[in-house]
Formats: C-alpha cells, sequence, structure tokens
C-alpha cells in the first residue's frame, strides 16, 4: 500500500542490541530490505554505490539477490566483507519474506 512521508522500524543500534556498531551510520537492515522489496526483481543485481559496513549486501545475501558494493574505506570494507561472511552460511530466505553476492570494493 501507499505509505505516508514517516517509516516507523528500527535503527541498526536497535537491530543489533547485542553488537556494537562500528560505523557511526550504519545503515538498519529492515530499511535496506523494503527498498530491495520495493525497487528490484527476482535475478536483479543490486548496486550499493556507498556500501559502509555491509548492511545492504547483508540484506541481499538473506535475500538471494547478487549484489555490487562500493566503498572507498579500506576498514568498512573490511568490516562489510566480515559481516557478508558471517551469514554466507545462512539459506537465503524467500522473496515473499524478504527476497547473494560479494563485494567490490
Amino acid at each position: 500500500g501507499m505509505r505516508g512521508n514517516i517509516w516507523q522500524m528500527k535503527t541498526a543500534a536497535q537491530e543489533n542490541i547485542c553488537q556494537p556498531n562500528a560505523h557511526p551510520a550504519q545503515f538498519p537492515e529492515a530499511l535496506a530490505r523494503d527498498h530491495i522489496l520495493s525497487w528490484s526483481n527476482p535475478g536483479d543485481v543490486v548496486l550499493d554505490p556507498f556500501a559502509g559496513s555491509g548492511s545492504v549486501g547483508v540484506t541481499c545475501r538473506r535475500m538471494g539477490l547478487d549484489f555490487i558494493g562500493l566503498e572507498l574505506s579500506e576498514n568498512y570494507c573490511a568490516m562489510a566483507r566480515a559481516r557478508i561472511s558471517g551469514c554466507m552460511e545462512e539459506r537465503p530466505l524467500p522473496r515473499s519474506v524478504v527476497n547473494q553476492g560479494e563485494l567490490f570494493a
């Protein structure tokens, strides 16, 4: 349905309450998931030109989508790779629930 201008969802810190956030502006996975579902189709490749800590890459991996992530900071690239490889063993969720890839620096 149609949404208003204010979306209520948890911040990245609230999503991962037991884990420290090393990135100062970590993108909430719920927001990434919402946009990916809204703007992509099965089989698409998602481009994240500001990959940061890898939230979009993690979300794509969990949704079974390929992605390309671009990031200038080597520290954030390392962080994103670690987060994405941490979910590599997870089975992708069907698109109807939430709907794979590598991070390229």
